[in-house]
């Protein structure tokens, strides 16, 4: 007996190793396609139809670093150990069950299957997105529903040598995105360095370390970035006149300006310039009225402006109205179907967004903060949209130190005016097309 036990597991053995070193099928006896090393398939069809009735599964992996770019980091970002070659594992494949691996997670949804390139992990389908020329961008909309990569504009009254070096481009790189009848609408935040306008004059300085008075005459700028420290008003960090860029920053969290800066100055109306909810037709103090063309570009690109309120008031309404084409499941709130779902590094403060991701046609808000005077408060938290309308007098503030702005919170479901957000304070910007 012993003897027979020996025979079977040596002729196993036989087995394994010859179809280690040669084709395999797995799935039936079925001998494997010429031109395939391992085939799997429950049995055989040579005109090309399917050959099984269940599929495989890859190895379900929580990916936590995107850009690996040592052995053990590339190990550890699936959960493994050791040390592994970064070039001889190029084509590893897995797929990815995390929603927010560090290094991504922003414009693509990066759960799903996954390749390692070499020097990155890389989702082995995109969605479809149209990339725009500068020139493009500037004219008519001609995108349909596509998700649209917007090109940098290049500064023409740019030298090299003797401006800094952000001055190189008028804008950044953009994202946009169609929302129906509220129309198409940047899908990252507003990254521009000068303004893309002949008619407007003013230049835009930098850094919000001014006064409060200042900051309503002069145009300010700073960049979002997390929070090192507190005090009575919360966690806040310092804006250093002149500073670089945070390691965390990139372009499509934008800069935070305050309101002279984003309206480029065009707006000089004192009042009341809030949607009139009773009615479709703008009211008297509006900007769809008073404004020429019923619109201020302000920093935006050129072919795009600054939104209204009634603007905005209308994209509230559609997302809220059509969740299923801008959200993840059904939310019923705006403010849930707007917010990114993925928290912005170094932060880990949950956002509770279900935004579809930028690449898939979600408004995806990223919750970057605000400016008050020299600092930057609630990186992680909230997000402030600067809108193109003035706002009223208030016992705190006066009519021309107030505008528009609208609000989302990490711990809040629905999105929020401020009829009194003071123009000093330095938020974030989404323009419209025009």
């Amino acid at each position: 007996m012993n003897k027979i036990r020996l025979t079977i597991i040596l002729t196993l053995f036989a087995g394994l190793c010859t179809a280690t070193y040669g084709q395999t099928t797995i799935g039936s006896g079925k001998d494997p396609m010429k031109g395939a090393l391992l085939d799997l398939k429950e049995y055989d069809n040579n005109n090309g139809g399917d050959t099984a009735g269940k599929g495989m599964m890859l190895p379900r992996v929580n990916l936590i670093n995107l850009k690996p770019t040592t052995p053990s980091e590339l190990a550890t970002s699936i959960g493994s150990s050791g040390t592994w070659d970064l070039n001889a594992h190029i084509g590893l494949l897995v797929y990815n069950v995390k929603l927010c691996p560090a290094g991504g997670g922003i414009i693509y949804d990066e759960a799903g299957p996954q390749v390692w390139s070499g020097s990155r992990w890389q989702l082995l389908s995109l969605p479809a997105i149209i990339e725009a020329s500068p020139a493009e961008t500037s004219g008519a909309n001609i995108w349909g529903t596509s998700v649209v990569k917007h090109q940098a504009k290049p500064n023409p009254a740019y030298v090299a040598g003797t401006d800094p070096a952000h001055l190189a481009n008028t804008y950044e790189e953009f994202y946009s995105a169609d929302f129906g009848n509220a129309g198409r609408w940047m899908a990252t935040n507003l990254t521009a360095w000068a303004y893309d306008s002949s008619s407007i004059t003013a230049t835009l300085d930098r850094d919000a370390n001014a006064s409060e008075v200042d900051e309503n005459t002069v145009t300010r700028w700073c960049y979002p970035k997390d929070a090192v420290a507190a005090d009575a008003q919360g966690w806040y960090a310092n804006v250093i006149p002149g500073e670089s860029a945070p390691l965390t920053w990139n372009s499509i969290q934008g800069l935070l300006y305050n309101w002279l800066a984003a309206t480029g100055g065009e707006n000089s109306y004192i009042g009341d310039q809030q949607m009139n909810a009773n009615t479709t037709t703008p009211g008297p103090e509006e900007v769809e009225t008073v404004a020429p063309g019923g619109k201020y570009q302000g920093i935006c690109p050129k072919g795009w402006h600054l939104p209204s309120d009634r603007e905005w008031t209308n994209l509230k309404n559609t997302i809220l109205a059509n969740p299923m084409l801008y959200a993840s499941g059904s939310p019923a709130t705006a403010g849930t179907a707007m917010k990114h779902p993925c928290p912005l590094l170094p932060t880990l403060t949950a956002t509770n967004g279900l935004s579809k991701f930028i690449a898939s046609g979600g408004f995806a808000a990223l919750l970057t903060g605000y400016a008050y005077k020299n600092t930057v408060r609630t990186y992680g938290q909230e997000v402030n949209f600067w809108t193109s309308s003035a706002g009223p007098a208030t016992p705190e503030n006066l009519a021309d130190v107030n505008a528009l702005s609208w609000h989302v919170f990490f711990d809040k479901d629905d999105v929020f005016r401020r009829y009194n957000a003071r123009r000093f304070d330095l938020r974030s910007l989404r323009c419209k097309k025009d």
